[in-house]
């Protein structure tokens, strides 16, 4: 994920593009976390995540 460009920090799809072009199901919800283990961002792009 480093170096990975962010167009709208609020809504970091580029990110899940990543995830998923590893693994199709890690993508429906995305949490970051800083080195202090702080969440960042939680991305879910199916409404039945949570």
């Amino acid at each position: 994920m480093i170096d990975t460009h962010v167009k709208i920090a609020d809504k970091p799809l580029e990110i899940l593009k990543v995830i998923h072009s590893f693994d199709p199901c890690l993508a429906c919800a995305t949490h970051l976390y800083n080195k202090k283990g702080e969440k960042i961002v939680s991305v879910n792009t199916d409404a039945l995540c949570k």
